[in-house]
C-alpha cells in the first residue's frame, strides 16, 4: 500500500539516485539546461531580428528617388557641356 503515495514513489527515485541531495541536484542541473536551451532560442530570435531590422533600415537609407537621379544627371548634364565648350574654344597651337 505504501509503495503506491507520491511520497514513496519520489522517495524510491531519489535512493536509485544516490540519495535525496544527489537526486535534487540531478534535478536542478536538467532544469537549469532546459532552460539555456529555451534562453538560446530566445536570444537567437532576437539577434535574428535585430539583423533584419538593421538590413532593412540600411538598405532603405541607401536608397535614390526619382527626383534625386535627375537632378544628378542634370548636374552631370551640365558638367560634360562645359568641358566640351571648353575644349572648343581652346584653340589649337602648332
Amino acid at each position: 500500500m505504501a509503495k503506491d503515495w507520491d511520497y514513496a514513489n519520489l522517495a524510491h527515485t531519489a535512493k536509485k539516485f544516490g540519495g535525496p541531495e544527489k537526486y535534487l541536484q540531478i534535478v536542478k542541473d536538467h532544469s537549469f539546461q532546459e532552460g539555456r536551451k529555451e534562453q538560446l532560442i530566445i536570444d537567437g530570435v532576437i539577434v535574428i531580428g535585430a539583423g533584419c531590422l538593421y538590413l532593412v533600415k540600411h538598405f532603405k537609407k541607401k536608397r535614390v528617388t526619382a527626383e534625386q537621379a535627375n537632378e544628378a544627371e542634370q548636374v552631370l548634364v551640365e558638367k560634360m557641356n562645359e568641358v566640351l565648350d571648353e575644349e572648343v574654344t581652346v584653340t589649337p597651337e602648332f
